[in-house]
């Protein structure tokens, strides 16, 4: 935009005192929305989901798609998905996830062609950011060992062992080895491998449905393995799941 449009767009908003007060509500919504991410609370998102679609779609902003409605709602969920991103990163949703989940998303949007599918769909994703951040942050573990797991979720792809992590962190190995279990419930081997099936899980979800990419992408070199371990952890195999995904009506997309 020419800078004088955008001035003169300001000047518009600074005799319509109503529209800079839809516009600071706007922004207030924002903020309690990321609030809502960061600190999983579903009610807290639906209360800011209405507030937007309030301040937001009720042409508060200058439409960039005057005439073209499935683009706007378009870009408008585009932009919704990173203010949700950033939300989940800092209510500590390891990298790998928010990766998978993000992109997911974004591709998702871009095939959608209606309004009617866009419109829902924004729910859908808030609350799905809020149930991943609950679901794995590492902020609910102490600070030592939610930095080792910080470190374990950077490293997912790599090849990790408990004298490694020992050496990195300043730990003897059976202090580490103590330590990790009793917040996690489970030992680094299986905390890894769990931590992988999960990640495989949300890439089903986001709409990868070839079972031999998804290992890779998730660290397993082998996939007959992968596929072992997915049952043995979800109790059904990788097909199983995402024909289950594709039966509760959750559509699973090829990927590009």
């Amino acid at each position: 935009m020419e800078e004088h449009s955008l001035l003169n767009m300001i000047s518009g908003y600074s005799d319509e005192p109503a529209k800079l007060r839809q516009i600071d509500e706007h922004y207030r919504y924002e903020d309690l929305l990321m609030e809502s991410v960061m600190w999983p609370d579903l009610e807290k998102c639906r209360e800011a989901l209405r507030g937007l679609e309030q301040t937001y779609y009720r042409n508060v902003f200058p439409p960039r798609f005057p005439n073209d409605p499935v683009s706007e709602y378009r870009e408008s969920t585009r932009r919704l998905n990173t203010v949700l991103r950033i939300a989940a990163r800092r209510g500590g949703l390891p990298p790998v996830f928010l990766h998978a989940i993000s992109d997911g998303f974004a591709f998702r949007i871009y095939r959608m062609r209606t309004v009617g599918e866009l419109e829902p769909f924004r729910e859908y994703m808030a609350h799905y950011y809020v149930n991943a951040v609950s679901e794995y942050s590492i902020n609910r573990y102490s600070d030592e060992v939610g930095e080792i797991i910080s470190y374990i979720n950077y490293h997912l792809l790599d090849k990790i062992s408990l004298s490694e992590l020992a050496q990195q962190f300043h730990f003897s190995e059976s202090y580490l080895s103590r330590r990790f279990k009793r917040e996690t419930g489970f030992n680094l081997s299986s905390f890894v491998v769990r931590s992988r099936v999960e990640l495989a899980k949300q890439y089903f979800r986001m709409g990868y449905k070839s079972v031999t990419q998804v290992s890779q992408l998730c660290g397993f070199s082998d996939s007959g393995y992968f596929q072992k371990v997915f049952k043995k952890i979800e109790g059904e195999t990788p097909s199983k799941f995402i024909a289950g995904i594709c039966r509760d009506g959750n559509e699973v997309l090829n990927t590009p």
